[in-house]
């Protein structure tokens, strides 16, 4: 069974042409069927030959070729909308028995299959291996365009010059003296982006969160890489004395360690609730000409009704090394001490 088939009727190959060239290449996963159309481009090279390595070597018919417009990346009927302005529309789509493997060479594309071991896999495992990788695919530019919209948010509130306090600067010199340090000058240059994380302790939070240790534990490993471009600082509502000396037995030696238990920066921020509870929030700020520092991106673990717990799972390694697991990340937590 092919799994290519026209995009437009053969009266209408010429004034397709345009209307194809305009197509971004389109991706989508039906019920584990991948879907391939062909559509005629006259006086252009193919876009690739491909060997449909379960049953039969696709091969253009004498005197045409074809660039392949796959429908993996959006919607199909956008393609419709689009063809129908030109007078065509696709035809009945196929019902595959098994997944195709495309192996070709499109160069820069996620159209060829590609080997990622030298393991001799069963063709169940290469097929469903080439489905997660394209929807692997999928997901990277998603998260590069969530990423892009986050870039494009507008200047947030000016905010409070809050007063933090701080110990110095290595925790093996001990906790004195104290010295206050205000936000605008946590900034080391007026270009660079603050990012602070707000810990779970202090308050109502008698005991560091573990969940919050956790991802801090990471910030602390690849503090000196953050360093080379944003600034970085924890803050929490702990005394600074507790907060040092949890620090300390944790190695969090590269880490500016903030109390803010005087002032209502957790609150403002929405790290704290008005009777003391704490939450753990990842908040960005920059600095304005003036040195007013103004608030850009804030977020939460909770980010609806019905997800409570997954909105910063992106800032910890832990959940996505035990996502590629069989296991995955299960009902798993993290503990203060294993």
């Amino acid at each position: 069974m092919d799994c290519f088939h026209r995009c437009a009727r053969r009266p209408h190959e010429s004034e397709m042409l345009e209307a194809t060239l305009r197509m971004r290449v389109l991706a989508r996963l039906l019920s584990g069927v991948k879907e391939q159309v062909r559509a005629p481009l006259a006086g252009r090279r193919p876009v690739s030959e491909f060997v449909l390595g379960v049953q039969e070597r696709f091969i253009p018919e004498q005197g045409e070729e074809f660039a392949v417009v796959d429908l993996r990346r959006g919607k199909v009927r956008d393609v419709e909308a689009e063809m129908s302005e030109h007078g065509a529309s696709l035809p009945p789509r196929h019902c595959l028995s098994q997944i195709f493997r495309a192996v070709g060479t499109v160069q820069g594309s996620e159209e060829a299959n590609v080997n990622l071991t030298r393991l001799k896999e069963s063709t169940e495992y290469s097929a469903r291996r080439e489905e997660l990788r394209l929807a692997e695919i999928a997901l990277m530019r998603h998260r590069e365009e969530v990423a892009a919209l986050r870039r494009q948010l507008p200047g947030g509130a000016p905010v409070e010059d809050y007063q933090f306090l701080e110990g110095p600067r290595r925790l093996a010199d001990g906790d004195e003296p104290i010295a206050q340090v205000r936000l605008s000058e946590l900034f080391s240059a007026p270009s660079r982006s603050l990012i602070i994380y707000h810990l779970m302790y202090g308050k109502q939070q008698t005991e560091p969160c573990p969940m919050c240790t956790m991802w801090i534990d990471g910030f602390a490993g690849i503090a000196h890489h953050l360093g080379q471009n944003v600034d970085f600082a924890v803050a929490a509502a702990a005394d600074p004395i507790a907060l040092r000396a949890f620090a300390r037995a944790r190695g969090w030696e590269r880490l500016r360690l903030l109390s803010c238990a005087d002032n209502t920066f957790q609150y403002d921020l929405g790290a704290e609730e008005a009777d003391g509870r704490q939450d753990s929030t990842v908040s960005v700020f920059t600095l304005d000409a003036d040195c007013t520092p103004r608030h850009s991106y804030t977020t939460h673990p909770a980010m609806s009704d019905d997800i409570n717990q997954r909105g910063i799972d992106l800032l910890a390694p832990v959940w996505h090394l035990l996502d590629l697991t069989p296991q995955g990340r299960g009902d798993w937590y993290a503990g203060l001490e294993y």
